[in-house]
This record gives C-alpha cells, structure tokens and sequence, in this order.
C-alpha cells in the first residue's frame, strides 16, 4: 500500500476522480426519458446489428456512467489486492467474470448475440448493467486497461504533487515517462477497437506496439533509482500495474492468434 507523501497525494487523486466519475450534471427529472424501442430502429447499414435498441444522448450518458462505475470498482479491488500472487485473476473472480469472459471470442460472439445486444429496460423501468447493450466498454479488458491505466496516471499526478520534486526530478524525465505510458494506452485502445471488428490480426500488431511501449515506460520508470523518497514508491507501484498490462497484452495476443488459427480452419 502506498504510504507518506505520496500515498496522500494519489489518495486525494482517486477521491476527485470518484468525483467526477460519479457527478450527475443532468437533473434526471428534466432529462428526456430513455426510448426503449423503436420500431423503426435503425433500418440501414451495420446499425441493424443493434436491433430495436434507439438510444438518445442522455441514455448513452447513463451508460457511460454505469460502466465507470464498473472500471471504478475493478480499480478499487485492484489496490487492495496488487501486492499478493496471482492478484489479477483473484480481482477478475471478485468482478464475477469467468475465464471464458476474457476470450476474444466475446467480442463477435456477443455482438451477434440478441439477448446481448438488445439493451432491454426492465419492465419496472430499471437500467441494470445486465440490461446493457453489448459494446466494448463491457469486455473485462477494456476494464481493466481503463482502470490501470487510470492509476498509473493518478500515480504520476501524485509524485508531480509532492513538494520539492521538480528540484529531484527533471520535468523533461516525466513528460517521457508520460508520453510512452500515453502511448500504450493509446495503442491497447486500438488493439480493443481492431478486436471489436473481428481484426484478430490487426489487434496483435497493436499490442505488440503497446506491449513495447509499456517496456519503454518501465525503462522511464527505472530511470529514477536515483532518486530516493517518493519517488521510490512510485517506481514499485508503476511497476507493479505496468507487468499485468504487459500480462494481459501477452494473454490476449496469445488468444488472437487461437482465434485466427481457428477461424483459418472453420472459415465457416
């Protein structure tokens, strides 16, 4: 667990991010009331795919919400649970997700699925993350992508709030270490997105370059032995979520190439 300075500065971090994450902007009450169907749908082109599903602005805003939410609690078990073996899969057992839930497969398997894709409001008018249509917000890797990444953002806000580190640490050092950590986001996000159209070769090319990013934020982050205190802490909980991103490029990858192999062999 984080302790000292630092530990205080990424804790304040997470509290404004909870705040934010959670503040509703639109009073509820004149919001428009979200349009469970239409019967014309959307009649052209791929937008078939999402069946009866008609969504307006605020409906998808809902939604955001409901799946920060999930990315907000996967974070939180995540920083109780880092420092033991096998901490990720342990997380991903209290999030409720099976090991068939992390397949590639999912992201085709639900999209052509009805009853996942449907996004049906519950009689009472209730708006249950079951209910939810299916979109690559809800696969647990786009979670925990969202939730470490997210971290290790408040973690370097955190060090560049501690008083006198600028006078320890050169700006110039940081803003590489950002620009690479930005970088592998950026690049598993692609990856997320080539997955979500069924590229599984695609998707294996961007996390091969976001699985180089990530050892060049980790070349970053150790570029600070150097320097003691706060920043000692940084390195070893950076280090610490930057592995089970590399983990999970690793998984994934090893995955799209199953599928691909699987999908040579059964074009059908």
């Amino acid at each position: 667990m984080l302790t000292g300075r630092l530990g205080r500065r990424f804790e304040e971090s997470i509290a404004i991010s909870k705040e934010i994450l959670t503040l509703e902007t639109i009073d509820e009450r004149s919001a428009p009331q979200m349009s469970q169907y239409n019967p014309e749908g959307f009649p052209e082109g791929d937008w078939d795919e999402r069946g009866d599903l008609s969504w307006n602005e605020f409906d998808w805003r809902q939604f955001l919400l409901r799946r920060g939410k999930e990315v907000e609690r996967f974070a939180s078990l995540y920083q109780i649970h880092c420092h033991e073996p096998d901490h990720l899969d342990h997380v991903a057992q209290q999030m409720g997700w099976q090991a068939e839930d992390w397949s590639v497969a999912d992201f085709e398997g639900e999209a052509d699925d009805p009853e996942a894709t449907s996004g049906v409001i519950g009689e009472d008018g209730s708006d249950s993350l079951d209910s939810d249509p299916y979109t690559l917000h809800r696969h647990p890797v786009f979670i925990v992508t969202r939730a470490l990444f997210g971290q290790l953002e408040l973690l370097i806000e955190a060090l560049c709030a501690v008083p006198g580190i600028h006078l320890r640490v050169r700006p110039k050092r940081l803003w590489a270490l950002a620009g690479a950590l930005s970088s592998a986001e950026r690049e598993m996000l692609l990856a997320l997105q080539s997955l979500d159209m069924g590229d599984f070769m695609l998707a294996v090319l961007h996390f091969k370059l976001a699985h180089q990013a990530i050892s060049d934020t980790m070349t970053h982050l150790e570029g600070l032995a150097d320097v003691s205190g706060a920043a000692d802490e940084f390195r070893l909980e950076g280090r610490v979520r930057l592995f089970d991103l590399r983990e999970v490029c690793l998984r994934v990858m090893s995955d799209c190439r199953e599928e691909d192999r699987r999908n040579f062999r059964d074009p059908d």
